[in-house]
């Protein structure tokens, strides 16, 4: 693929954003194609990474606010990871709250199956260690100032 060209009038901060959108979009289809020789999605890779990290106190919510994703979209893939018999849904007894999730002995061997990642190492690896460095700083620098973005409007993304 070959780089943008510039015109005098191009605007260099959508230029940036449009690279940062492209390269996503990228690394998630090679992700997605090393995952489907074990069916499973990207996403579902993650949350499945994410409820193992969160243990006991994995939650729809909590999912959701870890994947930067609105509650509906998670509750819908978790949905379908029940289903899947990925995880499952755990409904404390006379206590109010939400539901626990927790990964079955399926999903468990999905994710030690997703946790292989070499898709990821062999793109990511042709950057330095301080290309890599530099490229998280800057990662987390544009990630915090779109959630404060999103803090500003009237919403919240991810309600307390």
């Amino acid at each position: 693929m070959t780089s943008v060209k510039k015109s005098p009038d191009s605007d260099e901060l959508f230029v940036l954003w449009w690279l940062l959108g492209q390269t996503r979009d990228l690394l998630f289809r090679v992700r997605k194609r090393e995952l489907a020789q074990y069916n499973i999605l990207p996403r579902q890779s993650a949350a499945m990474f994410i409820i193992n990290l969160l243990g006991s106190k994995a939650t729809p919510s909590g999912i959701a606010r870890w994947l930067t994703r609105e509650n509906h979209s998670t509750l819908g893939m978790l949905n379908r990871m029940e289903k899947q018999g990925l995880i499952k849904r755990m409904v404390t007894s006379g206590k109010k709250g939400p539901a626990r999730i927790i990964l079955t002995p399926k999903g468990r061997k999905a994710l030690s199956q997703a946790n292989i990642r070499k898709s990821i190492h062999e793109v990511l690896s042709c950057l330095t260690p301080s290309q890599r460095k530099q490229l998280r700083t800057a990662l987390e620098i544009l990630r915090n100032s779109a959630l404060e973005k999103l803090e500003s409007y009237h919403r919240p993304l991810f309600p307390k």
